[in-house]
């Protein structure tokens, strides 16, 4: 008995589902009249001798619209249709049921591709973009030689970029040659999504031809895109330099962003990003110094002029952007404060500064002699370069006592690390285990400890509870630090 009642609860599930599919592919008679009706609405008003619809016959067209949406059987090809309709919020209407139907609407869509009205071939391309991967079969149904209107060569353009790039190469250089502006820049953009980048590698003249594009839009995608793929530096660095003196700066910008991406590749790049750096009065002159570290070792002769502007340019700093280690753990333990420099200033350039310590070094002692508080970065930067930094020992002692604590707490960690063994450095720290400020105390006890002396062990048993955590914290986080490495040697 159960079994046989599996098996009517399991033909009653199949008899509904059949009866669901016929009236999909089947609409009702009510949802085809509707349809019908605006039809020959539509066609009333274009016969009309004015060529434009009545009042009366707008509200008979929204009336039947209004109608198919009600219902829920209307097929996506006769959405489609609607978009031939004058009517705005008709084809708003039409709009949004199709973005509803989803990859129920694939086939129609890809069949409209081929409508004579132009508005209907928009609307497919635009709504195949929006499904995106799962729209690639109709990659081969994109036809742009034979497409007349430039509003749906656009749309196909971008809708290809969206869906499977690799899989269209051939179009999006035809686009590349397009008399219309939007469909060139549409053509550049999509370029840049092309993975993997070697499918796009027959086809690179023509985005390199795109770099001395007349409209600016579509030079500018052309180098993000050339950025995005770094194919072939011999040929796209010349055309990249020649965007630098593209009289938009927004070019000029994504040009040197381009240049970054091939890393030690743009060699031939570094002495004209070496004069936009000089050059005080540019607006490129972070993009320029971010571009030089993607270059890394071979830019390594722009290291004394970054060093010694990032004393007088803050903006600089994003020279080591992507280069920030969570070094300021430290300071957010004790709760200092808010820091007198950004936070990018204090990084800024420290990782090269120890790749280069002897180019390094002068530009550094020149940095100190010009302040008897130096910045945090500075400090950062000497502690990087390590026992090479021995000189900069007597600039960090005289140090004024009202100096931030931040510089203070930081001082004691940095001569520690460059003057291990001299006797002012320990004495120093000894000086600093009687500080007022807990925070001195810890990091004296820490650096003590760092480099042999036991000195600091009583001061830390000493301390209460907040503080032992604090430099339990303190000390795993040096350890953490040691394994980059960073400022402070193994505990």
């Amino acid at each position: 008995m159960y079994r046989f009642q599996v098996f009517v609860f399991s033909l009653v599930a199949c008899l509904a589902f059949c009866t669901r599919l016929s009236a999909e592919s089947e609409p009702s008679a009510s949802a085809r009249a509707a349809y019908l009706r605006w039809q020959r609405l539509l066609q009333q008003a274009a016969n009309s001798p004015s060529g434009t619809p009545t009042p009366s016959n707008d509200t008979a067209r929204t009336i039947a619209v209004s109608e198919m949406q009600a219902a829920s059987d209307i097929p996506a090809r006769w959405w489609l249709a609607i978009f031939r309709d004058p009517s705005y919020p008709l084809r708003q209407i039409a709009q949004q049921t199709l973005r509803i139907y989803g990859l129920r609407a694939l086939p129609a869509l890809q069949s409209a591709l081929q409508d004579p009205h132009p508005r209907v071939r928009l609307e497919a391309a635009k709504r195949l973009g929006e499904i995106g991967l799962q729209a690639r079969a109709a990659i081969s149904s994109f036809s742009l030689h034979k497409e007349r209107e430039p509003g749906v060569r656009v749309a196909i353009l971008e809708s290809i970029g969206k869906i499977a790039p690799q899989d269209a190469v051939e179009t999006l250089a035809q686009g590349l040659a397009d008399p219309y502006p939007r469909a060139r820049l549409a053509a550049a953009a999509s370029f840049g999504k092309i993975t993997p980048a070697s499918h796009a590698l027959p086809h690179l003249e023509a985005l390199l031809r795109a770099c001395r594009d007349p409209h600016p839009d579509t030079r500018f995608a052309a180098a993000q895109s050339i950025g995005l793929l770094r194919l072939s530096p011999s040929q796209s660095l010349p055309h990249l330099l020649a965007l630098l003196r593209d009289p938009q700066w927004r070019i000029q910008a994504q040009a040197i962003e381009a240049i970054g991406a091939y890393g030690s590749f743009a060699t031939s790049a570094i002495r004209p990003l070496l004069d936009r750096l000089r050059n005080k009065t540019s607006p490129l002159r972070s993009h320029a110094a971010l571009a030089l570290a993607q270059i890394g070792h071979p830019a390594r002769q722009a290291l004394p002029l970054l060093v010694e502007e990032l004393t007088q340019d803050t903006s600089l700093s994003v020279v080591v952007d992507h280069l920030i280690q969570p070094m300021m753990r430290p300071f957010l333990i004790f709760r200092i404060g808010s820091l007198e420099q950004p936070l990018l200033l204090m990084f800024s350039f420290t990782r090269a500064v120890a790749t280069y310590q002897h180019t390094a070094l002068p530009p550094l002692r020149k940095s100190f002699q010009r302040s008897t508080t130096p910045p945090l970065w500075l400090l950062f930067a000497a502690g990087r370069l390590g026992p090479h930094a021995a000189a900069l020992l007597p600039y960090l002692l005289r140090l004024p006592h009202k100096s931030p604590l931040a510089h203070r707490y930081l001082r004691l960690l940095v001569i520690s690390r460059i003057a291990p063994k001299d006797r002012k450095t320990r004495s120093l720290l000894q000086r600093s285990l009687r500080a007022n400020e807990p925070p001195l105390r810890m990091a004296a006890a820490v650096a003590l400890r760092s480099i042999g002396y036991t000195d600091g062990l009583d001061t830390i048993l000493q301390e209460d509870t907040t503080i032992r955590n604090a430099t339990e914290r303190t000390l795993r986080m040096m350890r953490e630090l040691h394994t980059t490495p960073y400022l402070w040697r193994d505990l």
